[in-house]
């Protein structure tokens, strides 16, 4: 149980180090906490929300800091729009990761700040959404069928697998992810469209390619047959099953 911390708090002003003005912390805070770092890439702030509360339903006991920039795109696009975000993240994040046990990069994407934040966090675990929903579609034994936003992220999502060896297929639903999140009810309609014409005798993962499509994974399950995996709560269990695998101190916290 949350209990005093089952709400969500947004650190401003003076309460904060630095430029870490849109950090919020959502669960429970202490020394017996394990601290996961959620990073939305883009400046929506309501998306910082939504992904905090993901994480936090995936680990009820554990410290949830969810973190989006002041400056860079809305909303992540394109490769091009990925270094951006990247930059300005780096810039604002300052020493917050480094006091976080775990990072959650939360952009569907081959992201830049993934590599960056290992290299600097060599003895932490850093995962990404696209990296996380892989996992957990190769746990299930099935190909992923990734369905993304726009159409720019197809060939690279569909690179991005053939580099990897993975099998696998990407559609979109053709709108932004700050469309799909602004609409939830027209992204869970667009995301059955993509699937009307699939063969329901191919087994698929459903990979959910975007972080606005967070949370809608009960309203999909009932229109596929096949495991339909949230990235966000999929990361979630990454983490989870890395510190199951590891010795942890008398505190809990990760090393």
């Amino acid at each position: 149980m949350l209990g005093a911390y089952d709400t969500i708090t947004i650190l401003t002003g003076g309460l904060v180090v630095g430029a870490w003005r849109h950090a919020l912390i959502v669960g429970k805070k202490g020394a017996s906490c394990v601290r996961v770092l959620v990073i939305n890439p883009n400046t929506q702030v309501e998306l910082s929300y939504a992904l905090a509360e993901t994480v936090r339903n995936k680990l009820p006991e554990a410290e949830i800091v969810a973190f989006c920039p002041t400056r860079g795109p809305l909303s992540i696009e394109s490769e091009r729009d990925a270094w951006e975000s990247a930059w300005y993240c780096m810039e604002e994040l300052g020493e917050l990761p480094a006091e976080m046990d775990a990072v959650i990069v939360a952009c569907y994407s081959d992201h830049p700040l993934i590599p960056v934040l290992r290299d600097r966090l060599v003895h932490k675990p850093v995962i990404g959404i696209l990296q996380a929903s892989l996992w957990a579609s190769a746990n299930a034994g099935i190909p992923p069928l990734i369905v993304t936003s726009g159409d720019s992220w197809i060939p690279v999502l569909s690179n991005y697998l053939s580099q990897r060896q993975h099998e696998g297929i990407v559609r979109a639903v053709h709108a932004s992810a700050a469309d799909l999140f602004a609409n939830s009810s027209a992204t869970i309609d667009a995301i059955r469209t993509e699937l009307v014409d699939a063969d329901p005798s191919t087994p698929y993962a459903l990979c959910l390619g975007c972080a606005a499509m967070t949370g809608l994974t009960s309203h999909i399950t009932p229109h596929w047959s096949y495991p339909v995996i949230d990235g966000v709560e999929a990361a979630a269990d990454w983490i989870k099953n890395w510190c199951e695998e590891r010795v942890c101190d008398g505190d809990k916290r990760l090393r």
